[in-house]
């Protein structure tokens, strides 16, 4: 009896961790404190001091400036660059518009919902869509002056400009540091275009400045 107890235990045990929960997680439960949220542009040795030492670490994409031994609280991922999520991620994706989690193959074990942002390359089916016309004049910073909306580019806004503009919305978030963007990257993203809108927009922000000006 005991011996059959244990292998039911085991098969449990084994069930969880290779189908891994998919219930969304709450950001203000998650992420509190001093936000650092890091791009993949250059970084400072003291500027690494201070996100290391942040209570909340959000990166972008491949993370290209992380050290091996440093910490990710959030990852955030594109749809191009979702497979790097694993079942440990605590996953924030940005995805396009047209699409839902189940057209990618992810595997996570806490999920943030989903950003969706206009991006017409990425939905090539979806151009005859009514609702093209409402993600293409969506604003990228609701309450900013300056009118930039996600169709002002084909490929939208940039992921980092992506998270920024989220988390200007949520009202627990006072200041948020950011590092490792300069917005310098290919003119694709309308915040590549005008580099501008977010530096005006985020009134939060605080851009630590990137020590070379490549991206």
């Amino acid at each position: 009896m005991l011996f059959t107890i244990l292998i039911i235990l085991i098969a449990i045990s084994l069930i969880i961790n290779y189908y891994p929960s998919k219930e969304k997680s709450n950001f203000n439960e998650i992420c509190k404190g001093n936000i650092a949220l890091v791009g993949n542009g250059p970084i400072s040795d003291e500027q690494r001091n201070i996100i290391n030492s942040s209570d909340c670490i959000i990166r972008i994409n491949n993370s290209r400036n992380k050290l091996p031994h440093e910490r990710t609280d959030i990852l955030v991922l594109r749809d191009n660059v979702i497979h790097l999520s694993d079942k440990d991620t605590i996953l924030w994706p940005v995805i396009p518009w047209c699409k839902n989690l189940k057209d990618y193959k992810v595997s996570y074990s806490k999920l943030i919902k989903p950003i969706k942002i206009y991006d017409e390359v990425h939905c090539p089916d979806k151009k005859n869509d009514p609702n093209i016309k409402y993600w293409k004049s969506n604003k990228v910073f609701k309450e900013c002056i300056k009118d930039n909306k996600h169709g002002d580019s084909y490929s939208g806004i940039s992921t980092g400009t992506a998270v920024i503009s989220e988390l200007m919305k949520n009202d627990a978030i006072v200041k948020l540091d950011v590092f490792g963007m300069n917005f310098n990257g290919h003119p694709r993203h309308l915040d590549f275009v005008d580099k501008e809108v977010t530096d005006k927009c985020c009134t939060k922000c605080i851009f630590h400045k990137t020590p070379v000006q490549e991206y």
